[in-house]
């Protein structure tokens, strides 16, 4: 289910089992856990206050081992500026692996894109054409 503005997260019940749990599987270097860490942060679910800096930090461990859903929500974080030092090219940047997977969030990761040129960012025109070819799914 979707918690907040951010893609996707299971819900785990507030008690210190389970806040013990996913933060030693995410320690451990579990990307789901790490990019449900994320989503917690970036929210204030469950326990965890809200703080997007390191919810930041534990969805880019979780984008580089290629959860999708981190790859855009550390996108959108720094695309806003939210909690990071806003920073266009590396949203992009993750933006462009999260469409590459052609998963789930490769629409919304195609649609931020087409923001992000409107605005007037250049992007290569090999990636250009690639991220309008998924998300029109020729």
């Amino acid at each position: 289910d979707t918690a907040g503005p951010f893609l996707g997260a299971t819900t785990l019940p507030d008690g210190s089992k389970e806040h013990a749990e996913i933060l030693d599987h995410a320690k451990r270097g579990d990307a789901t856990s790490q990019y449900n860490l994320g989503v917690r942060y970036a929210n204030g679910t469950n326990g965890f206050p809200k703080d997007t800096s390191k919810a930041a930090k534990w969805y880019e461990r979780a984008a580089r081992q290629g959860d999708e859903f981190a790859q855009f929500n550390l996108a959108l974080l720094l695309e806003t500026g939210d909690g990071v030092t806003q920073d266009t090219p590396r949203a992009t940047e993750w933006y462009l692996k999260c469409l590459a997977q052609n998963g789930q969030s490769a629409p919304q990761a195609a649609f931020s894109l087409g923001i992000i040129c409107r605005r007037g960012a250049d992007l290569p025109a090999t990636d250009t054409e690639e991220f309008l070819r998924k998300s029109h799914g020729f």
